[in-house]
């Protein structure tokens, strides 16, 4: 079975370990995230991997990957 994964595609990114990108994108593959940058690397680390690929829009959004909430 062929790995299934998604590309986001958020108005800003804020990864914890690097700046705020407008425009950037995160991709997961198999509930893992295994990119995080600029769109058109993202894209090309998913085409790699082989997966059937999924994209979610969240123009308007900002996402904060890697980011663990403990208040809960």
């Amino acid at each position: 079975m062929a790995p299934m994964s998604l590309l986001v595609t958020p108005e800003w990114l804020l990864p914890m370990s690097s700046p705020p990108t407008k425009g950037g994108a995160l991709g997961v593959v198999d509930d893992r995230i295994v990119a995080v940058g600029e769109r058109a690397a993202v894209l090309r680390e998913l085409q790699r991997r082989g997966a059937a690929i999924e994209s979610l829009d969240l123009r308007g959004c900002a996402l904060l990957p890697g980011l663990v909430n403990v208040h809960t």
